[in-house]
């Protein structure tokens, strides 16, 4: 119902789902929010925000959507760490809706992808230590 009254631009769905991220920061640093709660919120916010990005040709934000995913299903838990690696794949993601950028940005997209990619990585290794 909400991508149909809003099936003019992906933006605006994009946005809905960014702010109800927004919104479970507090509830989850408050301990409002579980660590499985919030890696499942996590989880679908990326699934309904990749969706609607594929589907409006937003393929950078969609590649985004699927590192995070990935990622946050392999959290066992979210620790101070975590959530900065997250709360980072979000403000890319808004910053590039903001910006309107379709497609796959070229080289700076597959940067800012490596770049996300490598933060994953550097958590991994840190929490494999």
């Amino acid at each position: 119902a909400i991508l149909e009254s809003r099936s003019e631009d992906f933006l605006p769905l994009a946005e809905l789902y960014l702010e109800q991220f927004s919104k479970s920061i507090p509830r989850f640093e408050g301990e409002f929010t579980d660590d499985e709660t919030f890696i499942a919120d996590i989880g679908y916010y990326c699934i309904q925000l990749r969706a609607g990005a594929g589907m409006f040709n937003y393929s950078l934000i969609e590649d985004m959507c699927s590192l995070l995913i990935e990622f946050s299903y392999e959290l066992e838990e979210v620790n101070e760490k975590a959530l900065e690696v997250i709360q980072g794949f979000f403000a890319a993601i808004r910053a590039i809706s903001m910006a309107k950028v379709k497609g796959d940005a070229g080289d700076q997209g597959k940067e800012l992808l490596k770049a996300l990619h490598d933060a994953c990585v550097e958590y991994r290794r840190e929490e494999d230590n």
